[in-house]
């Protein structure tokens, strides 16, 4: 008899809470992971593009929720790189160059684009609670890499260092 009446009076306790200390009671986390673009090998000779995928994943996490709507607006952006820029990104192999660049879409139509541009990958995250422990939502989005065809490259192994950013 003595625990229903506690948990009684602690669920109407609550209720003389502000809006902003049930706020609190929302604890999230966030992160965020990557799986680079491996092309492989590029036959110069060819002349055939070569495409590529990884990915970008964001996850939040509630650790504990008590009566809470908490909202999570994203966007993932990529940078240009070590040696390009957006708008054609380069890999190197000593002082070759090889151009690609990364893709938002599988058509190869929006190009993957730094803070500030239009060409990024977003959305939003709502936790939703009465009670909740352990809530987690998580988006992951292909990143689409290719490498246009007749580069005349000497042979090589060459790479590039994105960044991705998510801003949230």
């Amino acid at each position: 008899m003595k625990r229903i009446l506690l948990a009684v009076l602690l669920f109407s306790g609550v209720g003389l809470w502000s809006s902003p200390a049930l706020a609190l009671l929302n604890i999230i986390s966030c992160s965020a992971g990557a799986n680079g673009v491996n092309f492989g090998s590029y036959e110069p000779l060819s002349g055939q593009a070569v495409d590529s995928t990884g990915w970008v994943r964001f996850e939040c996490h509630s650790l504990v929720g008590l009566l809470t709507t908490r909202r999570v607006d994203f966007k993932v952006y990529l940078n240009g790189g070590e040696h390009g820029s957006v708008a054609q990104r380069v890999m190197k192999s000593g002082s070759n160059t090889l151009s690609y660049n990364l893709y938002t879409d599988s058509g190869h139509n929006t190009i993957w684009d730094d803070i500030g541009g239009a060409g990024f990958r977003g959305d939003t995250f709502e936790v939703q609670a009465l009670v909740s422990i352990g809530t987690s939502r998580e988006a992951t989005y292909t990143i689409y890499g290719q490498i246009p065809g007749g580069q005349n490259v000497a042979a090589g192994n060459y790479s590039d260092t994105i960044t991705a950013t998510v801003l949230f």
